[in-house]
């Protein structure tokens, strides 16, 4: 894998909207100890200021750290459910990621995470949600 990256990440979660998103941006990567870490930026809709973003995938666990709009640090790990700090527009929201399944698929110029998972609110389950994050050469 090169150093310079492209990460594009699809995500879509079940909560009676079927709500998609997209978000796609040039990054870099690199590798410590077996662990794959990638920073990237990218610009969310209705929004000027860039998010910054670290990716850190080691085994069967994956983090994302957002840095500017929709801040938060998300930890998936199966069988675990992980709360973060989710900021939003109308406030900080307490949320947590009730990992279901992670698939890591690793080849010499590409990596692709899936990840099956429930957001969690107050107890509740309030989506069911995938994500599928490639990280190809540039």
């Amino acid at each position: 894998m090169n150093k310079d990256v492209i990460v594009d990440i699809k995500g879509k979660h079940d909560n009676g909207n079927n709500e998609e998103i997209h978000l796609s941006g040039n990054g870099s990567y690199h590798m410590e100890h077996g662990v794959h870490f990638v920073k990237f930026e990218h610009i969310f809709e209705g929004s000027d200021k860039p998010t910054r973003n670290f990716l850190k995938i080691d085994g069967n666990r994956v983090e994302l750290k957002r840095f500017g709009t929709g801040a938060s640090h998300m930890i998936f790990e199966k069988g675990n459910v992980n709360y973060t700090h989710y900021q939003t527009a109308l406030g900080v929201l307490d949320t947590g990621f009730d990992t279901k399944e992670i698939q890591i698929e690793e080849e010499d110029d590409k990596i692709v995470v899936k990840i099956r998972y429930h957001i969690v609110m107050d107890g509740e389950k309030i989506s069911a949600s995938d994500i599928e994050i490639k990280i190809s050469n540039h």
